[in-house]
């Protein structure tokens, strides 16, 4: 029994752990934008920065004379010259061997990594639904004032920065959790001082990144499963192929 209340209180630590959601508060107040990353509470990011004090101590380096620095140098300069012009010699005999299988090898990878794409993007397609819709963005807050020294220009822009406001928000509802706590857009006449504040939380649960990581893993293996065996029967028809036409000419 033991046991069996030991392996539940740690399932219950990990299930805690993994439904808390990764928080993070997005604002951009007076021009100064600002991001945290919370996780139970604690701030994750940006780290904490370091006390003034404390100061890195920097390793002593050994003092050299200009003198003997000048006679080292010239010492070995002569050395190095002829060891430089074997490595050039030997260089360039591998350098043309290396460009002939470069260029054999190009063609293959080239396709290879179109087949590479394509199964991402087919093993991916249920995962980032799962992932997407397990995003929220809480709590928009916009405190908006549109302003111009022209009240004619200030009515328009009133009216295109409204338009904008909502046609984001209701993009983005197509795709995400939203949910808005104020949106307060005014129209400031014969003033040329335009504030734009707005601050959201974004939550995502870890569980959620698991399990749409999980899915997109377990798709790419079964979708790269199907075109290995694809290309192997392309492979073997081509090759009858080409064993019939030989055939036939002789």
């Amino acid at each position: 029994m033991v046991a069996l209340w030991i392996i539940g209180g740690i399932l219950l630590f990990f299930a805690v752990l993994l439904n808390c959601p990764i928080v993070a508060e997005i604002k951009y107040l007076s021009a100064v934008f600002e991001i945290k990353v919370k996780y139970m509470g604690f701030t994750v990011y940006p780290p904490k920065k370091k006390p003034d004090g404390e100061e890195k101590l920097k390793s002593p380096e050994a003092e050299v004379s200009p003198k003997e620095a000048v006679s080292s140098g010239i010492k070995s300069s002569k050395k190095t010259v002829e060891a430089i012009e074997k490595d050039i010699d030997k260089k360039e005999d591998s350098n043309n061997k290396k460009t002939k299988q470069k260029k054999e090898k190009t063609k293959n990878d080239l396709f290879e990594k179109i087949e590479v794409v394509k199964v991402i993007l087919e093993s991916s397609k249920k995962g980032l639904r799962r992932l997407v819709k397990g995003i929220r963005i809480c709590d928009i807050n916009l405190d908006f004032a549109v302003a111009d020294e022209d009240a004619y220009n200030a009515a328009i822009n009133y009216g295109i920065v409204n338009t904008a406001v909502f046609n984001v928000i209701s993009f983005l509802r197509t795709f995400f959790t939203v949910s808005i706590e104020k949106i307060n857009i005014i129209c400031r006449f014969n003033s040329s001082q335009s504030n734009y504040d707005g601050s959201c939380r974004i939550k995502l649960r870890p569980i959620t990144a698991i399990l749409a990581a999980g899915s997109i893993y377990f798709h790419y293996l079964a979708n790269a499963k199907k075109y290995k065996k694809e290309n192997e029967k392309n492979d073997k028809a081509k090759n009858i192929e080409r064993a019939e036409v030989n055939g036939a000419s002789y």
